[in-house]
């Protein structure tokens, strides 16, 4: 998941995590926020780099936690999954600046007694986390349509929003570019065009540098239509409505910019058949279309 851009020449504080669903690496990058009171990269002063790992016991009883750095490594066992986390977040925060959190011993012990101890430290941390999370974006893509004008034809669009945990809402606008069918046997036919947009609501099981996402969307437009060597063209417009479902992958490649990819199925309300007065029908769009597309996006 994409983080909020951090100040120019501040360190980056970079984060290898592998957990389960029940701890998540917004929460422990909150709760480093709260335990330093600023965001980690104004308190270093060169990049940092962290693994961290939690999994659950083969008893089912508490987590493990296992966090390597250039310094060396430490491993602790708690009894929550959240303890864990909260666990990992204290020891980052004392590697980035040791008066952070004071007694800085209890969260250094490698025996397990001492994880428990800390969550009532850190809880109020809590409340932070869901503004920490809020992260408005633009985009811009482009790519393929298939079965909405006569050929595949090329699109071009925008997008904002904002996300919350997994969650996300945005609009969205795009352009197909305008393709001609003949008429079998003519050099008479027509060249179709769409533009549209609408609305979004996506989520994301999979979050971190790499992002998987489905989403649903309304979108709503017109199919812009013109006759092909005819004697008196005539430009048309005619309404469009669709349902789409979306399937994405993204990649995080610095805090504040990404790249994404989308595959798009479009379920149109309509399929209304073009013609040309007096030699038949021209083109009709399919009633189940796809799109394809790949984009940058930027967080703010």
């Amino acid at each position: 998941m994409l983080s909020r851009a951090r100040a120019a020449g501040a360190a980056p504080l970079l984060v290898d995590w592998d957990a389960p669903a029940c701890a998540q690496e917004s929460a422990f990058r909150a709760r480093v926020h709260d335990a330093l009171r600023r965001e980690p990269e104004r308190a270093l002063e060169q990049e940092l780099r962290v693994s961290v790992r939690i999994a659950q016991q083969q008893e089912m009883v508490g987590y493990s936690l296992q966090i390597h750095t250039e310094a060396g490594r430490r491993q602790l066992e708690t009894p929550s999954c959240d303890e864990a986390v909260a666990a990992a977040a204290t020891l980052v925060a004392l590697i980035i600046d040791p008066s952070a959190l004071p007694p800085p011993a209890p969260a250094e012990s490698p025996t397990p007694p001492t994880p428990p101890a800390q969550p009532p430290a850190n809880k109020p941390a809590a409340p932070a986390e869901p503004s920490a999370q809020i992260e408005p974006y633009v985009a811009a893509f482009g790519g393929v349509s298939l079965g909405e004008v006569p050929a595949p034809s090329p699109l071009v669009g925008g997008a904002i929003g904002i996300r919350w945990r997994g969650l996300g809402i945005g609009a969205e606008a795009l352009w197909i570019a305008p393709q001609t069918e003949l008429l079998p046997g003519s050099d008479k036919g027509g060249e179709i065009g769409l533009f549209g947009g609408g609305f979004s609501v996506c989520y994301s099981p999979v979050r971190g540098r790499s992002r998987l996402t489905g989403c649903l969307l309304g979108q709503a437009g017109a199919w812009r239509s013109a006759g092909v060597r005819v004697a008196s063209p005539s430009e048309q417009t005619d309404w469009w409505l669709a349902g789409v479902g979306r399937v994405g992958v993204g990649l995080q490649l610095t805090p504040a910019l990404g790249v994404f990819l989308n595959g798009d199925v479009v379920v149109p309300a309509r399929t209304p058949r073009f013609k040309l007065e007096a030699l038949g029908d021209v083109f009709q769009p399919s009633a189940l279309a796809g799109r394809f597309s790949a984009g940058v996006e930027l967080v703010f």
